[in-house]
C-alpha cells in the first residue's frame, strides 16, 4: 500500500526489529555476565576476607612466637648468669682447696718437725734422769702420742732429793 516508499520503510522496520532483538539479547547476555561477575566478585571478596583473617592469625601467631623467643632469650641469659656464678664458686672452692692443701702440707711438715724436736727433747731430758732409768727406757714420742697443751696440762712431778741438803722437791 505505501508503494515503493513503504517497502523501504518495511525493510527499515525489519532491520530495527532485528536490531532490537539483538540488543535485547545482548542486554540479556550483559545482564547474565554482570550477575556472573557480581557472584565472582562476592566470592573474591569472601576469599579476600578469609585471606585477611588468615593473615591476621599469622600475624598474631608471629607475635606469640616472638614473645616465646623473648622468654627463651631471657631464660637463657638467666641460665648463663647462673652458670657464671657456679663457675665463680667452683673457681673459688678450687682456690680454697689448693690453699687448704698447702696448709695441710705445712701442718704435716710442722708436725714432723715437732716430732723430731720432741724426740730430741726427750733424749736431752733423759740425760738428767736419776735412779734406775736408762736411755733404753725412754720411748720415742710420735705425732699421735704428743698431747696438745690446751687439752692436757702436765702436772709437775716432784724430783727426788739428791745430795747437798737442799730441798729440790719442787722445781
Amino acid at each position: 500500500r505505501a508503494g515503493e516508499a513503504g517497502k523501504g520503510f518495511a525493510v527499515a522496520a525489519q532491520e530495527v526489529r532485528q536490531l532490537a532483538r539483538r540488543s535485547a539479547q545482548a542486554a540479556s547476555d550483559i545482564k547474565a555476565l554482570i550477575q556472573n561477575s557480581n557472584g565472582q566478585i562476592k566470592e573474591g571478596v569472601e576469599l579476600l576476607n578469609e585471606a585477611g583473617e588468615a593473615l591476621g592469625e599469622i600475624v598474631q601467631s608471629i607475635g606469640e612466637v616472638a614473645n616465646i623467643i623473648q622468654s627463651i632469650s631471657s631464660a637463657s641469659q638467666e641460665q648463663a648468669s647462673g652458670i657464671q656464678e657456679i663457675n665463680n664458686s667452683v673457681t673459688s672452692k678450687d682456690e680454697m682447696t689448693q690453699q687448704n692443701s698447702a696448709l695441710v702440707e705445712e701442718s704435716t711438715a710442722a708436725a714432723r718437725d715437732l716430732n723430731d724436736q720432741a724426740t730430741q727433747l726427750a733424749e736431752q731430758v733423759a740425760f738428767f734422769r736419776l735412779g734406775g732409768a736408762s736411755r733404753s727406757d725412754l720411748r720415742r714420742p710420735t705425732v699421735a702420742s704428743v698431747r696438745s697443751p690446751a687439752r692436757d696440762v702436765a702436772q709437775p712431778s716432784p724430783v727426788p732429793v739428791v745430795a747437798g741438803g737442799e730441798d729440790w722437791t719442787e722445781f
